[in-house]
């Protein structure tokens, strides 16, 4: 049996390193190189999805992730992988918690090897509340809706290229009117995380204050003082690291007079009904039956020859899909349409020509885009 040091040090996004092992005779045989890079490709509040580098060589037998929890000093269960895929769902996490994971690949199906270890701040983002949030260079609230009770919007948001305290850049910046009660706010995300305040002086309204919700720490509210009554709830529902951008979504508690917005990187989508629980830990991002739909995951995934995406218009609208690998290079050009009339569509990635590993789709309906980790292998 195998005996490993777990090296753990409390990071920022994610950082790589070997772990010292110590391996017996018997499993010298059993020994395969560890990947050389992983990375974290999506995460959700209870989850996230790991891909690496397949290991070179003779044919891995199975890769196996063990997980530590560092804030709680307690590990979590195993994972095993077959040699032939180079990625993995780990569920059931705790939002804000420190995990360091261990990737070991094996030519046996008994034994680990070298592992290569990851650290990263939690499996789900946090929404941070601050009194007061600074934004470089903000842009001008000029979007306008009109939402009732129960209706939600989903926006996305790149990282900023400032760290906190700020300025942030690539903010939502908001203005809201309530019962004749203006508030300006923005809404930032740095690594993970997201920073949420009302706008400085002389736009800030002190009447209304950002609360988080005492049993959820990705989940604030904007409540009324005199009252103590609820306005909107915010909610961190994902984040990707193939695009560097998390998506919150607004639910309207009451009726607003409007609500202004500017998102430099667009609304996903809006729905009129209330949004649903998430059993899984995953959000729900599917439109309105006639809305433009593009479906949760291409599949099958991982894929060997190829991999499809259904996707459907309800009008003639531009259609872009495309492959990119992980440092943001075009590597297959899918579709390319300027204009592409109504109806249901499915759209095929060939894998003929693609080496094994971790790639990027990205699918671009109108003003919808969403971008998916696909895993290759031979």
């Amino acid at each position: 049996m195998m005996k490993k040091r777990i090296i753990l040090c409390l990071l920022t996004g994610i950082t790589f390193y070997l772990c010292p092992v110590l391996l017996s005779a018997q499993s010298q045989n059993c020994q395969a190189p560890p990947p050389s890079w992983v990375m974290m490709t999506n995460s959700s509040p209870t989850s996230i999805t790991l891909a690496w580098a397949p290991t070179l060589g003779p044919s891995v037998s199975q890769y196996i992730v063990d997980g530590y929890d560092v804030t709680e000093g307690s590990d979590i269960p195993t994972v095993v992988v077959s040699g032939s895929t180079a990625a993995c769902i780990i569920t059931n996490l705790k939002g804000g918690h420190l995990y360091s994971f261990d990737i070991s690949a094996s030519y046996c199906t008994d034994g680990q090897a070298q592992a290569l270890s990851t650290n990263f701040q939690g499996g789900s983002g946090t929404i941070i509340v601050t009194q007061i949030i600074e934004l470089h260079n903000p842009c001008t609230p000029g979007n306008v809706i009109y939402p009732q009770s129960g209706s939600s919007y989903n926006f996305s948001i790149s990282q900023s290229s400032m760290p906190p305290p700020g300025p942030y850049t690539n903010a939502l910046v908001a203005e809201l009117s309530f019962e004749q009660a203006i508030v300006h706010f923005g809404i930032a995300q740095y690594q993970n995380r997201m920073f949420i305040g009302q706008r400085t002086a002389p736009l800030t309204n002190y009447n209304f204050d950002f609360f988080p919700e005492s049993s959820d720490d990705d989940v604030v509210y904007l409540e009324r003082e005199t009252d103590g009554k609820r306005v909107l709830t915010a909610e961190y529902v994902d984040y990707s690291v193939s695009s560097g951008k998390a998506t919150v979504r607004i639910t309207f508690d009451e009726p607003l007079t409007y609500f202004k917005y500017c998102a430099p990187n667009g609304v996903i989508h809006g729905d009129p009904n209330p949004p649903g629980e998430r059993s899984d830990g995953s959000s729900d991002n599917s439109l309105p039956e006639s809305e433009n739909m593009i479906p949760s995951a291409p599949a099958p995934n991982p894929f060997s020859e190829s991999v499809s995406l259904g996707y459907s218009l309800s009008s003639e609208l531009p259609v872009e899909i495309g492959v990119y690998d992980p440092i943001g290079r075009l590597v297959r050009t899918v579709e390319q349409n300027a204009s592409k009339p109504a109806g249901q569509y499915n759209a095929t990635i060939d894998g003929a020509g693609l080496s094994a590993g971790v790639y990027f789709l990205r699918v671009r309906i109108g003003e919808n885009s969403k971008v998916f980790s696909l895993v290759k292998h031979d």
